[in-house]
């Protein structure tokens, strides 16, 4: 009896040592990425692959959510995927999450219908609040929505806009006309290629998710070439963002700095 017994006590010692390592481990990691140190969350989720033990569930979301954070997708996808795979092993929060990310890889690289599926799935998992309500309003940032499909559509060169039937913009077509001559003005200084045309979505007053969330700005996803804009914004301004994004190749961006240029060039 006393052999089994102190081999029990010893196999309890060992797991409770290495769920404490563990907890230890993902607090660390978990902090850096809270702190948006991305870089640093995948150089040691990279060390613990290395050292021949692999991440647990855990961590391989916050690797998952980096890569897609840095503009990574591609290398996000199977570490999301085997997050998904093993969600009973993971609070609903975090499966939640990782699908919340797998939404945003797929729309980096421009599988739309893939980002609507799991945008859905998000939201039927109704694990919390703040993933809903993320998941729920970038189908309206990423142009998914309903809503768009009664828009009107005007395409440029370097456009392609979108107006609601009951747009404040007097006249469409030389509403873009304007906005092709800035970015033709503009874009002589930065001379980016852009990899497709920028989706332009003109709103009257604010950009409205639902009766109880507006957002009164405009803003822009220069990654996704998307603008959100109010009718009478400048001209310049957001879409300089996506130019700018597009004419270097940088791993760290300010925002005072982005903010800066994009005023410069408001026009």
């Amino acid at each position: 009896m006393w052999p089994l017994r102190k081999k029990a006590i010893m196999s309890l010692t060992i797991l409770f040592f290495a769920t404490l390592s563990f907890a230890q481990e993902f607090d660390r990691i978990s902090g850096l990425y809270n702190e948006r140190k991305y870089e640093q969350v995948i150089e040691e989720a990279n060390v613990l692959f290395k050292s021949g033990s692999e991440p647990s569930i855990e961590i391989l979301s916050l690797l998952g959510r980096a890569y897609v954070d840095i503009g990574k997708p591609k290398e996000a996808f199977p570490h999301l995927g085997k997050v998904i795979e093993n969600k009973d092993k993971v609070p609903k929060w975090m499966e939640a999450w990782s699908l919340y990310y797998l939404s945003k890889a797929f729309a980096r690289i421009g599988e739309m219908d893939s980002a609507t599926q799991y945008l859905q799935k998000t939201i039927e998992t109704k694990a919390t609040k703040n993933v809903v309500q993320a998941a729920k309003m970038d189908f309206v940032n990423l142009g998914l929505s309903p809503i768009f499909e009664k828009w009107h559509i005007k395409e440029t060169t370097n456009f392609k806009f979108y107006f609601p039937k009951n747009t404040n913009v007097k006249d469409i077509d030389a509403f873009a006309k304007d906005r092709q001559e800035a970015f033709d003005s503009i874009n002589t200084f930065f001379n980016a290629k852009l990899p497709k045309r920028i989706h332009f979505y003109v709103w009257n007053k604010t950009v409205d998710y639902d009766r109880r969330n507006r957002r009164k700005s405009g803003f822009v996803i220069p990654e996704l070439s998307i603008i959100h804009t109010r009718y009478f914004q400048t001209r310049g301004h957001e879409m300089t963002h996506v130019i700018s994004f597009y004419s270097i190749d940088s791993k760290e961006r300010t925002s005072f700095v982005n903010e800066g240029i994009a005023t410069y060039f408001d026009l």
